[in-house]
């Protein structure tokens, strides 16, 4: 059966008598009563949401530094013994354009030192301590006692002046897990103006990264 279109451009193409003929279909009305209210469609009222654009990420850049030098920064983290060849052809200059950059980085105070990374466990300091430390009286004499102390110590890795409960966090190296269950090193006991510690075992490291993300 054809298209209502199609019935219409048929009917135009016969005779006017042959028109006659064709009878319209019979509409039934159907009562009130009987008709099926269909629900209304209401337009949402929420109005279409636009996608708004994200900026781009803004590098800062450092006072003194531009984008090859922090090229160069990220190549020298990843690995400290890499050539000036190789750190040209990674930013993409010749070997004494990159070589002035590095030793002016350097001269900025942009580099500290080149070092190598050791196995602790295998150096005989596999495991790692932190101890909170609580000093007697936290005067300036006291703490700048403790810091020259600490300074001098060579069991202490870290140690830092924080906030909170406690004066002190440090970070030591201690032969094994089996240490931690012993007495702190007596460099660490001795140090002075101390009223309590607490030593708390490193289990197990789940991440330990060096290089600066920027």
């Amino acid at each position: 059966m054809g298209t209502a279109a199609q019935l219409i451009i048929e009917t135009e193409a016969v005779s006017p008598a042959v028109r006659q003929s064709v009878r319209t279909p019979h509409l039934r009305r159907v009562p009130p009563s009987h008709r099926v209210n269909e629900p209304s469609v209401e337009p949402p009222t929420t109005p279409l949401s636009v996608p708004v654009p994200v900026p781009a990420t803004v590098v800062r850049l450092p006072a003194g530094a531009d984008r090859i030098d922090l090229r160069i920064l990220r190549t020298l983290q990843r690995c400290g013994r890499i050539s000036y060849q190789k750190l040209g052809e990674e930013v993409h200059l010749s070997p004494t354009a990159v070589f002035e950059r590095v030793k002016r980085l350097e001269r900025e105070g942009f580099i500290l030192g080149y070092e190598a990374r050791l196995d602790a466990s295998k150096l005989g300091s596999g495991g790692t301590m932190y101890i909170e430390v609580r000093l007697e009286r936290a005067c300036i004499g006291a703490m700048q006692r403790f810091n020259d102390a600490v300074r001098a110590c060579p069991d202490v890795m870290e140690c830092h002046l924080v906030a909170g409960d406690c004066d002190y966090l440090m970070k030591i190296r201690v032969a094994d897990d089996h240490a931690m269950d012993e007495p702190l090193p007596a460099s660490i006991r001795s140090l002075p103006g101390v009223r309590e510690m607490r030593g708390f075992g490193v289990k197990t490291g789940l991440k330990q990264e060096r290089a600066l993300s920027f």
